[in-house]
């Protein structure tokens, strides 16, 4: 079965992407994820993540917010350790 999650509202490589989140969540109950790289020297980003308009939820607001806290906890490991990967890569063809 497919669901549909959300909807890219602003892409803007390499600096952002903003798009509304609502899966299993009817479209008007969407709140929004804002991801920002940020370049920090040659060789380092850093990436702000913004989850906002957990108002939209009314009651459920915290219970959802508290479920995607924990969802980002378990996904940003795994960025981390792509982005390691590819940068040992880097290295190595670098050197």
């Amino acid at each position: 079965m497919e669901h549909d999650w959300g909807e890219v509202t602003v892409w803007e490589p390499p600096a952002r992407l903003v798009y509304l989140w609502y899966l299993r969540r009817d479209r008007a109950d969407a709140t929004e994820v804002e991801i920002r790289f940020v370049a920090r020297g040659a060789a380092a980003t850093r990436i702000e993540i913004e989850h906002r308009g957990w108002e939209r939820l009314g009651k459920a607001a915290e219970e959802w917010r508290d479920r995607n806290r924990a969802g980002w906890q378990t996904l940003l490991p795994h960025y981390r350790a792509v982005i390691e990967k590819l940068a040992l890569i880097e290295k190595e063809d670098s050197g």
